[in-house]
């Protein structure tokens, strides 16, 4: 269903009250004139980097969420977040103070413009990649369902950002499950520089949002009248449980994109059109037209509002400390998580089970634990997953905790990041690594970075689990070994079980810990067998393991490749008398520099052994750790044994030489010790 009728201030269902006019009207001009001093700090250079401002669409964020809960509500927009935040009720000398970047800024001076938070207020953040809050959003909105709340998820964005892939993955979710989300489009009729109609298919933005049976709307977004009666409209149906809704604003920014932006491409009729069209003007002009207000007043709230700003908001910015350097790393993982550390292995038996029956396991008593854990991915419902780590959930806790994803990987990625910014736990599982390459920038941008770009404000305790690696014959494109890409992002934890007992216990503590956590396991794993506590067992998740003990070399492995140094440690051992000490390196991100260095001190020599391709990846890492730490301990330069660099082929013959083995390592330690 849409909605083609043009709302006007005449037939508007929801009316404002004059004090409700004239407060908007303070409002709106507090905007105006707060964008206004932003430009000038800019170009005394006392604010960096990116600026974009809002002047001619203040009537979009005001009315809007006039017609909302602001703090109550969840919020979410793009870099243009300004005005949305202090709506939502931040403090403006802490919003001006972070464009400053100072440590009293909202973020701490970690965010920047782009970047505002306040979550005591849910306005849960600017994002400054285009179409990344939409699956944010409906993650939210997600959370609020599974928890019974009234509450409304909203998402603002300009209609440049429809044409991301995301935008779709995102309203398709929404409507499949029934989501309480409003998404608002500022059509500003430009992205960046580039016209609408020289960039888009369908103009009228609620039309593409109507493709996707969302009740949908356009109205006036210069008219904060008009604005506030559809958002009451748009808010009641979410609000109601009737699902999400779409609701286009046809407004028009004053200025360029950016303060880098000459503005040159547009032209000037169109300008002079839409400047009199001014939400503010058009406002103090219908009050006072209906002797509700002068002329004299609005003159006099305009200097009360400037010298405000000056003289509070500015000095408070101006005056600011900045952020200390000491601690320049605060804010990237949670600090003092007892979950990181694990908790001892319980006493009593263990049970012989394979990796997924573990995996499955550690979803099903987390599940039964916490009602706010759900887990998430293509085919893990009704199918049990695509490796049985699911088997039996669906029909143990039902569709709204178990839950089909569509093959929607960015989509359904920040949807359950989303879902974690309010209080859930979610457990996605991408059903390949080789898929994850898609969802890339909801898990870059959004769960790795949030914790500091917020300045510790909001975090993203979400599991994303997946497996990778050579299995047979599989080809180029789901071959990937992916762990080296993920452990060179700041903000996110990366384990990789070798085992059952470490895939059941690193999940049970990554469901618990308050960081984003990647799980890497191996599609050849699963049904490998191993003993598993017979009680609840939580794996550290930093550190390694000493997986054998030894004297003469150190073999510094992970995920499968531990297997092939056992078996390597056995030949090495019976045959040529070279005791060799394992070490599971089952944490990559952090990587535990203490355990290599210990190893390596004792043995004095190593060999890293890694499943993947050997340029920057876990083998260069640690190999540098190693001449870090302990070069004057080394007997000999470290080897490496990793796969070959070449896309993996599908003939079974090439796969095998494209990939290392037990053989590999058992050569490569013999030419370490000059017997070959």
């Amino acid at each position: 269903m849409y909605i083609t009728k043009a709302m006007s201030t005449a037939d508007a269902p929801h009316t404002l009250s004059v004090a409700d006019k004239k407060r908007l009207l303070r409002e709106m001009l507090f905007a105006r004139r707060f964008e206004g001093r932003c430009y000038e700090a800019y170009v005394e250079r006392k604010i960096g980097g990116f600026l974009h401002l809002y002047p001619g669409q203040e009537a979009c964020a005001h009315g809007v969420l006039e017609a909302a809960r602001p703090g109550q509500d969840y919020v979410i927009t793009g870099y243009r977040d300004h005005v949305h935040a202090i709506k939502c009720g931040a403090d403006p000398k802490a919003v001006m103070a972070e464009l400053f970047g100072k440590e009293t800024g909202v973020c701490k001076g970690r965010g920047g413009s782009m970047h505002i938070f306040d979550v005591e207020h849910r306005f849960m953040g600017g994002y400054a990649l285009v179409g990344g809050p939409f699956p944010l959003a409906a993650g939210m909105a997600k959370a609020i369902k599974l928890k019974g709340g009234d509450e409304i998820a909203i998402c603002f964005l300009g209609d440049a950002a429809n044409n991301q892939g995301t935008f779709h993955e995102t309203l398709n979710m929404a409507k499949v499950w029934n989501l309480p989300v409003l998404f608002v489009c500022e059509n500003n009729l430009y992205g960046i520089g580039t016209r609408i109609d020289r960039s888009t298919a369908v103009l009228d933005q609620y039309k593409r949002a109507a493709a996707y049976d969302i009740t949908a709307q356009q109205v006036d977004g210069q008219d904060i009248e008009v604005v506030y009666a559809a958002a009451r409209q748009a808010v009641d149906h979410v609000r109601g449980g009737n699902g999400p809704y779409f609701l286009e604003l046809m407004t028009y920014r004053y200025r360029g994109h950016s303060m880098s932006d000459s503005n040159a491409y547009r032209v000037k009729d169109e300008e002079r059109t839409w400047n009199k069209r001014d939400p503010i003007v058009m406002l103090r002009d219908r009050l006072i037209a209906a002797k509700q207000y002068s002329e004299k007043e609005y003159q006099a709230l305009d200097e009360e509002i400037i010298k405000h700003i000056e003289d509070d908001i500015i000095k408070f910015a101006e005056e600011s400390p900045e952020p200390k350097k000491e601690e320049l790393e605060k804010y990237v993982l949670a600090e003092n998580d007892p979950w990181v550390k694990g908790k001892p292995t319980p006493k009593g038996g263990t049970k012989e089970m394979m990796y997924w029956e573990a995996i499955r396991r550690a979803h099903d008593e987390e599940m039964t634990r916490d009602p706010l854990v759900i887990a998430m991915g293509e085919d893990i419902g009704v199918v049990g997953g695509t490796y049985k780590a699911t088997t039996g959930l669906y029909d143990k806790f039902g569709a709204e905790r178990v839950m089909d994803a569509p093959i929607s990987e960015n989509g359904y990625t920040g949807l359950g990041i989303g879902a974690s910014f309010a209080g859930v736990r979610p457990i996605i599982e991408i059903m390949s690594v080789n898929f994850a390459w898609l969802a890339l920038d909801q898990i870059v941008n959004s769960a790795a970075k949030v914790r500091y770009m917020s300045g510790g404000q909001l975090t993203a305790p979400v599991v994303i689990r997946s497996p990778g690696g050579t299995a047979h014959q599989l080809g180029a494109q789901h071959s990937a070994r992916m762990e080296k890409v993920f452990m060179g992002i700041a903000g996110l934890r990366v384990v990789t079980p070798s085992s059952p007992r470490q895939a059941y216990g690193l999940l049970k503590s990554a469901l618990r810990c308050n960081d984003p956590v990647f799980i890497n396991e191996h599609e050849l794993m699963y049904n490998m067998k191993g003993e598993v506590p017979d009680g609840e067992y939580f794996h550290p998740l930093e550190g390694s393991e000493v997986a054998r003990a030894g004297r003469d070399v150190t073999l510094l492995c992970y995920n499968i490749s531990v297997h092939w140094c056992m078996k390597a440690a056995e030949i090495l051992s019976s045959q040529h008398g070279i005791d060799a000490e394992i070490i599971d390196l089952y944490a990559l991100s952090p990587l535990d520099r203490a355990g290599i260095k210990a190893s390596v001190s004792k043995t004095h020599k190593a060999v890293i052994v890694e499943e993947a391709e050997p340029a920057v990846g876990v083998g260069a890492e640690v190999m540098a750790i190693i001449n870090e730490e302990c070069f004057f301990e080394l007997d000999a330069a470290p080897v490496r044994v990793s796969a070959a660099n070449v896309p993996m082929p599908y003939n079974h013959t090439l796969e095998k030489a494209a990939i290392p083995n037990a053989q590999d390592v058992v050569n490569a330690v013999l030419e370490l010790f000059g017997k070959v």
